[in-house]
């Protein structure tokens, strides 16, 4: 390892008595730190443009000012230490930079100085640099290990023992390193505003460090994203109590919240040369953990795959800025008839470079991206407009209806009701032939909000259905708290029936759950006509399927309707 560098601490508070302490603990750290005393917030400005800044000790009015002016050159200072008697411009700061990953911020209250803090702060920033060769021995118990400043000192101290585990020798220094994502973190960051974010940050925090060792570091990386590092040979322990940190609910304000949280992980057998490739490596291996839904231990190709992934999310914001899609529709029969009811409308998607990309693929990156929101309302407008010229040219006996999936990115948001409304007034379709599915699990996370949203859209006079019913969490209690005309039976239930009880299980006792709150059931995957029979026999008077129909185009779909009502 090249030789320690040095520290440079600029202080806006030179005469405070209150920093004496910390001016103390500078000099104690020896000859890698050299001390600054600043007369104004541009002088420390130019400091850290030139470099030379490192740690900045400031008043909450002077460092406030300096972060609000220009954010991105505060982003480059590694610890910013804020003496303050008013901590909430200050407080707002340190969860800016704690949510994007940015160095560390310790808000200090004049009359109640947390120094253990400051010290810790002050020892990792020395430890990342390379100031120090040796990891910081203090605990981070000292200091509120799991509040909002910790977990950024804690990153420091991350990437400081990354960045000389890379440079020890080959083999003796082995290290696996975990990197834990969120899913759908911004969409849930959103619901729960600055406060709640900060609150779950750190309750995450706390679950990971019940479950490391002493020797093990727990740090966050930002946009939703921790990362464990944890020391010596892979312990498949470790992994499994890191993967389960998510089994039970958090409780963040009144509800409930339900996480998914996707593991990824590398190790140090891959001979890395720097911290940063490390924790990429580990990034890059949550994602795929998010897409396979098991943890994902890194591998070379991964990088290909991210690489095929970007190309694929940037395809996509072209695709959705000029509405470079089309819809698809599943004919909803009645059992045992045949007759048509209605569609389900499903979106397709065609590369310009790679061709016909499954849902099942492109889909997951508009929901990642929130893509999905402004795709979302383009379906049910281009949905509505379909089924009004068909009801309207072809004139069927009763109107046809038209089912459109609501992402869960869209269900929680008021702007959906908005959509709801001026879809209606644009195409004039009756309310009620319109249906809006969501699946359970987009339920879990804010459910006042979503059945608040559903109340309102239920209103406007469309019907509202619960889609692949019996696959997510299937409570009772749960479902009876949204206004449900409807439910789907997954196709996972379907494909069981065989004429025995034992495969008929799960459609019976869904059937059975329609039956109590009193809505109808529209089975999916429907493929021969014995499930079909056996569906009847259950009670179920509707269905889709490959049996009936696979998607059609607009133009097929015409001459399915036209060829039934001739």
């Amino acid at each position: 390892m090249a030789g320690p560098s040095v520290l440079d601490v600029v202080t806006l508070l030179p005469e405070e008595p209150a920093f004496e302490r910390v001016d103390a603990l500078l000099h104690e750290t020896g000859t890698h730190v050299r001390v600054h005393a600043e007369a104004a917030v541009d002088d420390v400005r130019r400091r850290i443009r030139d470099k030379t800044c490192h740690v900045v000790l400031a008043t909450d009015d002077e460092i406030g000012s300096a972060a609000l002016e220009d954010q991105e050159l505060c982003d480059e200072v590694r610890v910013i230490v804020v003496l303050t008697s008013t901590p909430e411009a200050s407080q707002r700061e340190a969860v800016r930079r704690e949510q994007q990953g940015r160095g560390a911020f310790v808000v200090l209250f004049a009359d109640d100085l947390d120094l253990a803090l400051v010290e810790c702060a002050l020892d990792a920033a020395l430890f990342s640099s390379g100031a120090v060769d040796k990891r910081p021995s203090k605990s981070m118990t000292m200091a509120g290990r799991g509040t909002l400043s910790s977990l950024n000192i804690t990153r420091e101290l991350l990437f400081g023992s990354l960045r000389h585990l890379v440079n020890a020798p080959p083999g003796t220094q082995p290290f696996t390193l975990y990197v834990l994502a969120i899913d759908r973190y911004r969409v849930i960051s959103d619901s729960l505003l600055t406060e709640g974010t900060s609150a779950l940050l750190e309750a995450v925090t706390e679950r990971l460090n019940e479950q490391v060792r002493p020797q093990d570091t727990v740090a966050y990386l930002g946009d939703g994203r921790f990362a464990v590092l944890a020391m010596g040979e892979d312990d498949p322990a470790v992994g499994k109590a890191l993967s389960g940190i998510a089994a039970e609910s958090f409780e963040i304000g009144t509800d409930p919240l339900f996480l998914e949280i996707a593991v990824g992980l590398t190790r140090a057998t891959r001979s890395y040369d720097c911290a940063e490739d490390v924790i990429r490596d580990g990034i890059i291996a949550a994602r795929q953990s998010q897409l396979g839904g098991a943890p994902a231990v890194f591998e070379t190709s991964m990088r290909t795959e991210e690489a095929q992934e970007i190309r694929l999310e940037a395809e996509l914001r072209q695709a959705v800025a000029n509405r470079d899609f089309r819809l698809a529709y599943q004919p909803i029969v009645e059992l045992p008839s045949g007759e048509l009811l209605g569609f389900e409308a499903l979106v397709r998607w065609t590369s310009p470079t790679i061709g016909f990309v499954s849902p099942a693929v492109f889909i997951p990156v508009l929901e990642r991206t929130d893509l999905i929101i402004d795709l979302g309302a383009w379906i049910l407008h281009e949905a509505a407009s379909q089924l009004a010229r068909w009801n309207e040219a072809l004139s069927p006996p009763a109107p046809l209806m038209m089912s459109v999936n609501v992402s869960a990115k869209q269900l929680p948001r008021a702007e959906l009701v908005d959509h709801v409304r001026q879809t209606l007034e644009e195409t004039r379709i009756e309310p009620r032939t319109l249906k809006l599915e969501f699946t359970e699990t987009a339920t879990m996370e804010k459910p006042a909000e979503v059945a608040a949203v559903l109340t309102d859209c239920k209103a406007l006079g469309v019907q509202v259905w619960v889609d692949d019913f019996g696959t997510g969490y299937s409570s009772l209690g749960h479902i009876r708290r949204f206004p449900v005309d409807g439910l789907k039976l997954d196709k996972a239930f379907v494909d069981p029936l065989d004429g025995t009880l034992e495969g008929s299980t799960m459609a019976r006792a869904v059937m059975g759950v329609a039956g109590v709150i009193g809505v109808l059931v529209v089975a999916e995957g429907i493929e021969s006509e014995s499930q079909a029979a056996e569906l009847v026999a259950l009670g179920c008077q509707r269905g889709q399927g490959y049996h009936f129909s696979k998607p059609l185009d607009v133009e097929s779909a015409t001459a399915y309707i036209a060829e039934r009502y001739k």
